[in-house]
């Protein structure tokens, strides 16, 4: 281990304002490494002491990397001059490589700022996101393309660019072309991307979540996903869930279960308690105009008021409607018989292009006021009618 001197490390940070990025730089300090954390604010960058003693030993050993790389460090008066020779000298220490990003990041070069960034992030992301924050705000400022070639298989930092932008609420949009090629690539894993798709939804984000959705399935998908339900249920996409806020101890509970004589079917079992609405639900990207769904439905013991009923809501941005533009029929008990359903409904162009296709309570207290048996959906389809 090297004796560790005094040392002034500094970060810029990113601002995103008018049309592009703007920085400045941040003092904080450390001891013989770089630090990516804060610091007292009466931090200096090194004593007129220190700084005569590394540069006598550059005098006495002109090919001291490490005296060169001491004093090319952020901070110190003429570092960058000298700044090309620690380079050439020591081209993978961290002080070096720090003061890179933070001349190139001064200069507002982001092309000159994201390789040293990306070797900071891969060596470092485990103590801290700083650099790949770093990262996060080129890429969401509109110069995803510069960080393209970085992206790999073994590139572990991806995914803490990701959170990082998620963390301070950056613009997504230009981080998702980044994120499908990450995860052709393999350097996205499937629940990394998943929440990254959760996000998108959450921010209204359709078309963007709806795309890496497809990508996940080879660019191809039903309009209605699943709909036998013979697969589990994927979460945070495009496929059948529940409600989020759903408590522990709901009182309606949908799952896929083996069924007799069928493969899987959706169960939706009931409690009597009050249980969270929808009960199952499934967003859908649906253009406008008339559709037709069909399916098969059996319920044992079902004690409800008024029934269940499918209904198609539109989604505007995060929020969808309260009034349904689709309300199917009651489904009642039937005595443990299937029954066949078909139904017919518009997506008018005020709606599209998603839509949310989910089980609801007929009479809305009884989600207060619990449902007590068991229905039973199976071999759905959903097709667009013939114009």
């Amino acid at each position: 281990m090297m004796r560790a001197l005094a040392v002034g490390a500094a970060f810029a940070a990113l601002v995103i304002a008018g049309a592009g990025l703007r920085t400045h730089l941040a003092l904080s300090c450390a001891r013989g490494e770089v630090a990516f954390g804060p610091c007292p604010a009466a931090a200096v960058s090194g004593s007129a002491e220190e700084l005569a003693e590394i540069r006598s030993r550059i005098a006495a050993g002109p090919g001291d990397s490490w005296a060169y790389a001491a004093l090319a460090r952020p901070g110190v008066q003429g570092g960058e001059a000298l700044l090309p020779a620690a380079t050439r000298l020591a081209p993978n220490a961290p002080n070096v490589v720090m003061a890179r990003a933070n001349a190139a990041l001064a200069r507002a070069d982001w092309a000159g700022a994201v390789p040293p960034l990306v070797q900071l992030a891969t060596h470092y992301s485990a103590q801290t996101g700083d650099p790949a924050a770093l990262l996060a705000r080129i890429a969401a400022s509109g110069h995803a393309s510069l960080l393209r070639p970085f992206v790999g298989r073994h590139s572990e930092w991806f995914p803490v660019l990701v959170d990082e932008a998620v963390r301070l609420q950056l613009p997504l949009e230009g981080l998702v072309p980044l994120v499908a090629h990450a995860n052709a690539t393999g350097a996205m894993p499937t629940q990394r991307l998943r929440a990254f798709v959760r996000t998108l939804k959450r921010r209204g984000r359709w078309g963007d979540a709806f795309g890496l959705w497809l990508a996940q399935h080879d660019g191809r998908v039903p309009v209605l996903y699943n709909a036998n339900f013979d697969l589990a249920f994927e979460p945070d996409g495009f496929d059948w869930e529940g409600p989020a806020d759903a408590p522990p101890k709901t009182g309606a509970v949908a799952r896929t279960r083996p069924f007799p004589g069928r493969r899987q079917v959706l169960e939706v079992d009931f409690t009597g308690q009050a249980y969270v609405t929808p009960v199952v639900r499934q967003y859908l990207m649906l253009a406008p105009g008339r559709y037709r769904l069909t399916g098969q439905f059996m319920a044992t013991r079902l004690r409800s008021e008024a029934g269940l009923a499918w209904t198609v809501r539109c989604v505007t941005g995060t929020q969808v409607a309260d009034a349904p533009a689709f309300r199917s029929t009651a489904f009642t008990e039937t005595g443990g018989s299937w029954v066949t359903f078909e139904f017919s409904f518009d997506i008018p162009p005020s709606c599209g292009p998603v839509a949310s296709l989910q089980l609801d309570p007929v009479a809305p207290f009884e989600a207060t006021a619990g449902i007590r048996g068991t229905a039973y959906f199976d071999a759905f389809s959903l097709k667009k009618s013939p114009s």
